[in-house]
C-alpha cells in the first residue's frame, strides 16, 4: 500500500537568497587602456589562471580608482581567452546588484592586481600579472569633474545576465518546512 502526501502552502516568504551568473569582458590584449596600462598576449593564460575564483568588489572611488576595502558582491567563475579579449563568468551574490542587474542597469569591470611594470614613453607594460579581484560599478556612475567613470577598456563590462537563482522558503500545512529554488534563465 502506497502512502500519499500533500503539503498545502500557506504563506510563501519573501525570496531570501538569490544569485546572478553574468557573462563578462575582462580585458583586451595588447591594447591600451584609459589608464594607460598593456596586458600582454603573452600573458594570458597566468591572467585567466588567477582570475578564476577571484573575488568581485562593487565600487569604484571618486577618480575612478578601485576602492580598497570594496564590498564583495561575487566570485569569478571562469575566465576564456577569445581572440585578444578575456571573457568568462561571475557569480553575483548581492541583492542589491541582482535588483540593478534585473532592472537593466549596466555595470564596467576592471581587473586588480600586481606585477612587474615596463614603463614606456606613453604606457606602462604589466608584465606577468596576477589578477587579485575584479571591480564592477555602474556605468552611470559620474566622477569628481562630473564625467562618466569609464573602464580600463571599453569592453570591459558586464555583457548580460545568463541566469539568475533565487531561492525562498514555504511555510506549509502542518508547521511543513521546505525550501524552493527557482532558476530564470534569461
Amino acid at each position: 500500500m502506497t502512502r500519499e502526501s500533500y503539503l498545502y502552502v500557506s504563506k510563501v516568504s519573501d525570496f531570501e537568497e538569490s544569485t546572478a551568473l553574468c557573462q563578462v569582458t575582462f580585458a583586451e590584449l595588447d591594447k591600451k587602456s584609459t589608464n594607460n596600462r598593456v596586458y600582454r598576449f603573452s600573458d594570458a593564460q597566468g591572467i585567466i589562471q588567477s582570475l578564476i575564483g577571484s573575488v568581485v568588489k562593487f565600487g569604484v572611488d571618486k577618480m575612478g580608482k578601485h576602492i580598497r576595502f570594496a564590498p564583495l558582491v561575487g566570485i569569478v567563475e571562469s575566465a576564456f581567452l577569445e581572440g585578444k579579449t578575456i571573457k568568462g563568468k561571475i557569480r553575483i551574490d548581492s541583492q542589491d546588484i541582482i535588483n540593478k542587474l534585473k532592472k537593466g542597469i549596466k555595470f564596467l569591470v576592471s581587473i586588480g592586481g600586481f606585477g612587474s611594470a615596463i614603463v614606456h614613453k606613453t604606457f606602462t607594460e604589466i608584465v606577468e600579472p596576477i589578477i587579485e579581484h575584479v571591480q564592477i560599478w555602474q556605468a552611470s556612475q559620474t566622477n569628481i569633474l562630473g564625467e562618466k567613470q569609464i573602464a580600463g577598456f571599453s569592453k570591459a563590462k558586464i555583457e548580460k545576465v545568463l541566469e539568475i537563482e533565487e531561492s525562498c522558503l514555504v511555510i506549509g500545512h502542518v508547521n511543513t518546512l521546505a525550501v524552493l529554488t527557482a532558476l530564470e534563465l534569461v
